[in-house]
């Protein structure tokens, strides 16, 4: 028959059982900074420590060639890619000058056009 009492029983120091813990936690966060960025951007809680494991933002395309090491590193396929780029209203990845994959997992995109749709039209002269 199973010892109940002996499975509850505490028999490791609690101060070695919290260093553990801060321990693995500490690791858990360094591999998910190291493996990928795209979910880890909420979990930075120590403002003291998010200096050292702070992601910054990386270029996903350039002139409108993909950075393939990026994606390969974030486990990004390029058809993720495109959803994004189709939510920036662009359908072609060469209509793309400079996209980033900020450290929250969002991507921005700057077109390579002449946008002109965050600019007024000018007004008529006459």
């Amino acid at each position: 028959m199973a010892d109940w009492a002996g499975m509850f029983r505490l028999e490791t120091p609690i101060l070695e059982l919290v260093i553990r813990g801060v321990v693995v936690y500490l690791l858990l966060l360094l591999l998910i900074r190291v493996v990928g960025q795209r979910e880890a951007g909420g979990l930075g809680r120590f403002s003291w420590f998010s200096v050292l494991t702070k992601a910054r933002s990386r270029v996903l395309i350039r002139e409108g060639e993909l950075n393939h090491r990026v994606l390969r590193r974030e486990f990004m396929t390029i058809e993720e890619v495109r959803s994004q780029l189709r939510l920036h209203g662009i359908e072609d990845i060469r209509e793309v000058r400079c996209a980033y994959l900020e450290p929250n997992g969002m991507i921005s995109v700057l077109p390579a056009r002449g946008d002109t749709q965050d600019t007024p039209p000018a007004p008529p002269r006459g």
